[in-house]
Parts: structure tokens; sequence; C-alpha cells
């Protein structure tokens, strides 16, 4: 079974879900049915959303198929159908193409598109940096300087790098020397981007590979060497941010401190989060992406833009599963923003089009519904 557990509290919420069904089902812990599982989840559909229903389906549907491979209960109980080798199971799921799951749950209720959240403009990003620094100015702290370098650098990861919170306070300090040592990082070279594994606090521990500027590698390693040693604890944590706190055991940087940091310049951006500046990094990453495709059609290098190879590069960057409607969501935006000025006329004068003949049908339907004229 791929155990998808990233934290203690996913593994608490998993055996929360389990132990409601376990008081719930009265029957013996195997002899469960499929409609045994229906009448549980319509049973909550008047109180509980369709999504934190599924949550506690997949992880009763997880337990059965765990339970089936450990040889715990009979291996009927959960399967995928198959009519020709006269295969059935009680609770029958699906085959899956690709994912981290063994299988799809067809049971599952359906759950209404999430809106996006809005997306901050660059200037209100630098407006945050600028917010950040200023506070730590004024706020007379011993570390004030090391700090306020430490955040801002925490602050690009986020919003140049895609990545995710845990992703920041797991970023070991060798993940940064590796490039230092290799010949992707040349100092007499102007190198655009640079490559970095990022395998430590990823979502169902799968690494990936973001490329980033050369410029926050460097002012990352000037970090380490330099204000980094200024920390109390910072000789006790391999991770490159760490805590100003003062105590035994202290010394790395909790995943919700980054919350707490981000969300004091709600006044600057009202939907200041941490995931606000990882979806200003994916769409900052669509738009470069959607460009580049734009400048080889033109040069002929390509006969059209491949807004899948786009989709796919997008997927790998952000670290999500699958091509899912968020990140076509982040490629429909990056379709924009990447228009010329040209490109953009010539969308203003079909919409001026459109708008023209829209108003002759409209004057045609009033015609036709004033004449007194009957056929």
């Amino acid at each position: 079974m791929k155990v998808l557990l990233n934290d203690h509290k996913t593994v608490s919420f998993d055996c929360g879900r389990l132990v409601e069904w376990l008081n719930y089902f009265k029957k013996d812990l195997y002899e469960v049915t499929l409609n045994d599982l229906l009448e549980f989840r319509d049973k909550q559909r008047q109180s509980l959303a369709a999504s934190t229903i599924n949550l506690k389906l997949s992880t009763i549907c997880n337990f059965y198929w765990f339970a089936r491979t450990q040889g715990w209960c009979a291996s009927h109980v959960i399967g995928i159908n198959n009519m020709v080798r006269k295969e059935r199971y009680s609770i029958p799921v699906e085959p899956v193409t690709r994912g981290v799951s063994y299988f799809k749950i067809p049971f599952l209720l359906p759950v209404p598109p999430r809106r996006i959240k809005s997306i901050p403009s660059a200037k209100q990003l630098i407006k945050i940096k600028d917010a950040i620094a200023e506070a730590y100015e004024k706020s007379g702290h011993a570390l004030s300087v090391e700090l306020n370098v430490r955040n801002q650098l925490m602050v690009r990861w986020m919003s140049e790098a895609g990545l995710r919170r845990q992703e920041v306070t797991s970023l070991h300090i060798s993940d940064i020397q590796a490039i230092k040592h290799s010949e992707t990082l040349n100092y007499d070279k102007d190198v655009t981007l640079i490559p970095i594994v990022v395998s430590r606090g990823t979502k169902f521990g799968k690494p990936r590979v973001v490329e980033v500027e050369a410029s926050l590698i460097v002012e990352t390693l000037n970090f380490i060497e330099v204000e980094r040693t200024e920390f109390p604890n910072h000789h006790k944590v391999k991770t490159v941010f760490v805590s100003a706190s003062v105590g035994e055991g202290l010394g790395e940087i909790k995943p919700g401190s980054i919350t707490n940091l981000i969300r004091q310049y709600e006044h600057v951006y009202a939907d200041a989060t941490p995931h606000a500046l990882r979806r200003f990094a994916i769409s900052r990453r669509a738009t470069l992406l959607y460009r580049i495709e734009r400048l080889k059609t033109k040069n002929n290098e390509k006969y059209k833009i491949d807004e899948l190879a786009i989709l796919m590069k997008l997927r790998v960057f952000s670290g999500h599963e699958s091509a899912d409607t968020t990140l076509k969501y982040y490629m429909d935006l990056a379709k924009v923003i990447s228009l010329d000025e040209k490109e953009i006329s010539v969308l203003e004068a079909r919409r001026n089009e459109l708008f023209n003949e829209l108003s002759e049908i409209n004057s045609q339907i009033k015609a036709s519904q004033n004449s007194d004229i009957l056929i």
C-alpha cells in the first residue's frame, strides 16, 4: 500500500475517520458491502460537505485495501470487478491510469469546483517584501537584519520556486551547497535558471525538480555563510532557515510559523498567505512557459503552441499529481497575460465584430417580434 502521510496531523485525521467508521458499523468488520458504505455516505449528506464525506470514504476504502493485501480479510472484500474472470467484490472500485493510488472510488460524491483564490500582483508582492523590511527595521530586535534577510528569502522561495511552506522549512543546507559545488552554478556566466531537487516536506513524499533564478541560489548561499551563523541554534539543525528562539530543542522553523509571518501583512494584501505566494509562482511560471511557446511559433520553430507540454511542465513545477482544473486555470491566465499588443488588438477587433453581429441579431429579433405580418 502506498502510504500518503506527510505529518502527524494527517495520521491523526485518518485515524479519526477510521474510528468513526468502526463506531458506526455494527456488523463484523470484514462483512462490509457497497450498500453499507452508500448508507454511511448518504446519512451524512445533510450535515457535511461532499469533500469531507469523500475523505472519509477514501480512508475506509484504503483501510480495506490494505487489510486485503495483508491477509487480514478475504480477498473478495475490495477489488476491481472482472466479468471475464468472474471476479466480483463486496466493495467494487475502478482501476487508475496514473497517480499514487491503486484504485479509484466510483461512489464518491460530486464536488463543486473550488473557486480559485486571488493571485497577488508583482506590485503587491513588492509591498509585502517592503512591509517585512520595514517591520524589522522598527523592531529593535538584536537579529533584525538577519531576520529580515531570512524572511525575504523564504518569501522568494515561495513566490519564485512555488515551494509549499513545509518544503521551505524542510530545505536543507546540503540541497543548496550541492548546487554550489556542481557545474550548474557558474558565477562567471549569466545563467538565468538553475534546477534544484526538492525532496523533503513534499506532498505525497515525491521529489520534483524546480528551476529558480541564479540570484536566489547565490543569496541563499550567502545567508547560510553569513546571517544564519548569528542565530543561536544554527549549529543544531541542518535546515537552511532557522528560528531565532533560544532554548533546548529549538532551531527549526515550523510551517505554521511561516503562515503567521505572512498573515501579519494582510493590511498590504488581503489574502496574504504562503499559498498565495505559491499561486504567484505558478502563474508566473505558466506565463513564462507560454511566452516561450509563442516565440517558438513566431520564429517558425513550431507549427503551433504545445499547450499539453506547457501543462506537463507546470505539473512538475507545482508538484501536482495530475494536470487538474487548477493548473488549467493558470494556463488560461497565462494565455491572456502572454499576449503582445498586436494580439490584443486582434482580439479587440474580433470582440467589436462580435458585438456588432450581436446587435444586428437583436435588432432582427426585435423587428420580428414587433411585426404584425402573420405567415
